[in-house]
């Protein structure tokens, strides 16, 4: 079993994410819908994985989080609508899954709950 942070802005969203890594056997962290949530979840736990959405409103993004989860060696994906070109250089091997996020490339991301 895995333990995902997610920290996404829109409630409707992170729920849906949050059901569909239920679904899969996995536990969830937050979800955290700021930066400031998101460093006050990780002060307290370190995630094996999370799912972050790009924009958490106005012009705050979850780069600063991305940087300090990479530096824990935890695997991240970003979640948005926006294109790859947004992610700074330093964050450009992590993974964007384009929003709707569909179930199989949740999936895919995370494996399986033993794995």
């Amino acid at each position: 079993m895995k333990t995902v942070m997610i920290v996404e802005d829109n409630m409707v969203v992170a729920t849906m994410l949050e059901a569909m890594v239920h679904k899969m056997g996995h536990t969830v962290i937050g979800p955290c819908v700021s930066q400031e949530d998101a460093f006050a979840a990780i002060a307290d736990q370190t995630p094996s994985h999370a799912v972050l959405d790009i924009n958490l409103g106005g012009d705050v993004t979850s780069f600063a989080v991305a940087e300090v989860l990479q530096e824990r060696g935890v695997t991240i994906a970003f979640s948005s609508a926006y294109s790859q070109y947004v992610i700074p250089a330093s964050l450009s091997a992590v993974p964007l899954m384009p929003k709707p996020i569909k179930q199989a490339e949740l999936e895919s991301f995370l494996g399986h709950a033993d794995g």
